[in-house]
């Protein structure tokens, strides 16, 4: 197991959220040395789908700090991924990126394992 986090096997659909930092880097605004933005990536845990099931896992940034990408790594081309943006209401930062997918009839299990970018506000 990676640092993606703790599997979770389902039977029906899952859901999960974690913090696990993936690599990070700060940018200076040339003309305002002191305006610092920080970026980082983080893994959400990996969930195992198994055949005829869907699953949801999400990544979350931390606090302080907004959703400004995201994505996904699966072990399986048969998972069929529905939803892949931010999640969040309407009218507030975003801070969690969220994945939906859908593993066939026939399918064997696939482990789907969600990721954010996410930078300082």
């Amino acid at each position: 197991m990676s640092s993606a986090g703790k599997a979770l096997a389902v039977t029906g659909a899952a859901m999960a959220t974690c913090l696990v930092p993936i690599g990070s880097a700060s940018a200076v605004d040339a003309g305002h040395p002191a305006a610092r933005a920080y970026v980082s990536s983080y893994k959400g845990p990996r969930i195992d789908i198994d055949g005829d099931t869907w699953g949801q896992a999400i990544a979350t940034c931390p606090a302080g700090m907004v959703a400004t990408g995201g994505g996904y790594e699966v072990t399986s081309r048969t998972l069929q991924i529905i939803v892949n943006a931010p999640s969040g209401n309407d009218g507030q930062p975003t801070r969690a990126w969220v994945i939906i997918g859908y593993n066939p009839p026939g399918s064997f299990m696939t482990q789907l394992t969600p990721w954010v970018t996410c930078t300082t506000t």
